[in-house]
């Protein structure tokens, strides 16, 4: 094991702790304030599988974001024989501001409570991006055999 090289610089802003190494926590850390992290980011474990989770609140920066959309972390796979479009015209779509974002950002989007649950979870508590994508994908492709009809008439 080596020597953890820790530097505890008070400022007028608050205390700020600058780690030099690796810092592996076990049990829960709270954060409040401005988080800055250079390198890799793990949360969950030090062997990080597909099923780690960050919960996070607030604007959340990156240059992008990769979803695991890989066979060997799937099961049950099975067309999807459903209407996405059906599914699609079904969601009421809204505009509105996050009750805590004090910059007062218009969003547009749905309520989950009142959506189908393929795109607002089982719980009806969120927004499934994976499913959503998949879902104008079904759709589009659904529109693009209506027009093929319609062109051969």
């Amino acid at each position: 094991m080596s020597t953890l090289s820790v530097n505890i610089i008070k400022k007028k802003s608050g205390t700020e702790i600058q780690i030099q190494d690796s810092l592996i926590i076990t049990g829960n850390l709270s954060v409040t304030g401005t988080t800055q992290a250079t390198g890799t980011f793990d949360a969950g474990t030090t062997n990080p599988s597909h099923t780690t989770r960050l919960n996070y609140d607030g604007n959340l920066y990156a240059t992008n974001f990769y979803g695991t959309s890989k066979k060997e972390f799937k099961t049950g796979i099975k067309a999807f024989k459903e209407k996405a479009l059906d599914i699609i015209k079904s969601t009421k779509i809204v505009k509105f501001f996050y009750k805590y974002d004090s910059e007062k950002v218009l969003k547009i989007g749905f309520i989950a409570d009142d959506t189908h649950e393929y795109l607002s979870g089982t719980n009806h508590d969120m927004f499934d991006m994976q499913n959503a994508i998949g879902l104008l994908i079904k759709a589009v492709q659904e529109l693009s055999e209506k027009i093929e009809v319609l062109e051969k008439k």
